[in-house]
């Protein structure tokens, strides 16, 4: 990925980080390749080298609109309004010190719902299904949206 912006370039450069650039950051996607999450459901994470072809950035777009949203955080939002606390499950895989899956499940929905009760107000602005998650080969979400 070749970035022909200088701007941008200029903006990366000064960045102490990738959060530093990215503010409230993003989520990327690795799934259907061949690479596989070493950790859970909350840290998912690999120590392969993935090339970024092969990541995706999720994104929310308006339905009625050309906007999107990419922030991890209003993410978390949109997912919260999309999933009850009590369907989701832990699916990490076994690692040394992973915790009982059952146990995990508990503490996970437990920490759904603490976030549910504390975020209710910012999280009920996407119950009103206008936007769907979506997701962005790398490359042209750095074209389009850095």
């Amino acid at each position: 990925m070749v970035i022909t912006d200088d701007s941008a370039m200029k903006k990366i450069m000064a960045s102490k980080s990738l959060s530093d650039y990215l503010g409230e950051g993003v989520y990327l996607r690795f799934d259907g390749t061949s690479i596989k999450n070493e950790r859970n459901f909350e840290n998912g994470c690999t120590d392969m080298n993935i090339s970024p072809k092969d990541l995706t950035v999720c994104v929310l777009r308006k339905k009625n609109d050309s906007s999107v949203i990419f922030s991890r955080f209003e993410i978390i939002k949109y997912m919260m309004a999309t999933v009850q606390p009590d369907q989701i499950e832990y699916y990490g895989v076994c690692y040394e010190g992973a915790p009982d899956f059952k146990e995990a499940t508990k503490r996970i929905q437990e920490k759904v719902k603490r976030y549910y009760l504390q975020h209710q107000a910012d999280v009920g602005e996407y119950d009103s299904q206008e936007y769907i998650l979506d997701f962005c080969v790398l490359s042209d979400f750095v074209n389009e949206f850095l």
